[in-house]
Parts: structure tokens; sequence; C-alpha cells
């Protein structure tokens, strides 16, 4: 536990020395539901929902696993393979990153929503940051596989195209690509998250949802873990 605690001191200290990405990366979405709203744009509410959970696929893929695809390839990753620690410190020390990155976003969510206008429950809120902060984990997990499941000089392409994959069925309209694509999106991470914060956040059953995001946390992480093993070993 004490290397778990001081992996998670060291990956947030790196990290909040660029408040910029620290902070910025998670409230880009809030960011523009905001001046899209007080522009008088003509959405509704659940689009607060559709780029939270955008704002934590920023915080996975391009806080957490970009800074990690940057120390593999600045050779700073060298420096661990002198003192190894177990892979599932490193993996479970960037998931919680993940979920401290998550923390500014869910902590403005309801300001940001009751100042425009989306009136929810505290249950309603609550469950919501619940699906956000799991969603900062979920994302992080998959990015730190991406990361080492290439080359260093090629994870950080990887990561853009993983991201692009996981955006598209939050914000491709229905009905617009074949049933049997919509059917695979569907089944992304992304799209299953989006389903549980939208039913939490509208006090309906999300128990299948919330089970399947964690079965797909579980693997990720497992596989992440695998993967940055190998990759120590080399």
């Amino acid at each position: 536990m004490s290397s778990l605690l001081a992996e998670l001191r060291f990956a947030v200290l790196q990290h909040i020395r660029v408040p910029s990405q620290f902070f910025g990366t998670p409230a880009g979405g809030l960011l523009a539901y905001s001046v899209l709203v007080f522009m008088d744009v003509d959405i509704g509410p659940e689009w607060l929902v559709y780029l939270a959970v955008l704002g934590v696929i920023n915080v996975g893929m391009f806080g957490v696993a970009n800074g990690t695809a940057l120390e593999r390839l600045r050779g700073w990753d060298r420096l661990r393979k002198a003192t190894p620690i177990r892979p599932w410190v490193f993996v479970v020390s960037r998931l919680l990153l993940g979920v401290i990155m998550a923390a500014p976003l869910v902590a403005a969510l309801p300001f940001v929503g009751t100042a425009t206008g989306v009136q929810l429950p505290w249950s309603g809120w609550l469950g919501l940051a619940i699906a956000l902060c799991f969603g900062g984990a979920l994302f992080s997990a998959i990015g730190l596989l991406l990361v080492y499941l290439v080359r260093p000089h090629a994870s950080q392409t990887l990561l853009v195209y993983g991201a692009l994959l996981l955006v598209s069925p939050i914000f491709l309209p229905e009905g617009l690509l074949p049933s049997w694509v919509e059917a695979a999106f569907g089944a992304l991470p992304s799209k299953i998250l989006l389903t549980l914060s939208l039913s939490v956040s509208s006090q309906l059953d999300g128990y299948r949802s919330a089970l399947l995001l964690t079965i797909v946390t579980v693997a990720f992480t497992m596989a992440a873990a695998y993967f940055f093993h190998e990759d120590e070993s080399a």
C-alpha cells in the first residue's frame, strides 16, 4: 500500500505542475456547454452529460495516458526499470490519478448545470458523479493499454485514433450508419458509460450498465498491467 501511495503521489505532483492540463483537460466539455447555452443555442440538458463524458475520456486518454506515453518517449521509464515496481501498483496508481483528475469536472458539474437551468435532485448529481469518476479510471486503463501495446513512437498516434473511436458513438446521430456499425458502437465503453450516466442522472435503472462497466474496467486494467509488465521485462 505504501508503494501505491508513493507512486500515486509522484503521478499527481507530476501532472499538477501543468495546471492547464490538469484542470483544463476535463473542463473543456463543460466550458463548451456553458458557451453554447449562453449563446442561446438550442441544445437539451442531456448535452451536459454528453460533454461530461467527453471530459472523462479526455482525462484518461490525453491526461493520464498521454503523460505516460511522453514518459516512455523521453526514456524516463528506464529509471523505473532500475527500481522496478509491481505492475498493479503502477496501473492502479494511474487509474486513481484518472479519478483525481476527473474530480474538478465532477465538482463543477452541479454548479454549471444549475447555472444553465439543468435541474436534478441531489441523488441524480451524486449518481452522475460516481459514474464519471468510474469513467476516469476506465479510460485511464484503456489509454494505458494503448500506450504499452505499441512502441513508444507510435503510442501517441494510437491514443488519438483510440479517442476518436471512443468519442464517435457519443456524437454521431442515430440512424446515420448501418445497423451493425451502430450495434458495434453500442458495445464501446464510452457508449456504456454514456448510457449509465444518462440513466443515473434521470434516476432510472442503470445496474446492467454499471455491471458491464465494471467488467470492462477490470478487463482493461488487467490487460494494461500485463503489457506494462512485458514492457518492463523487455
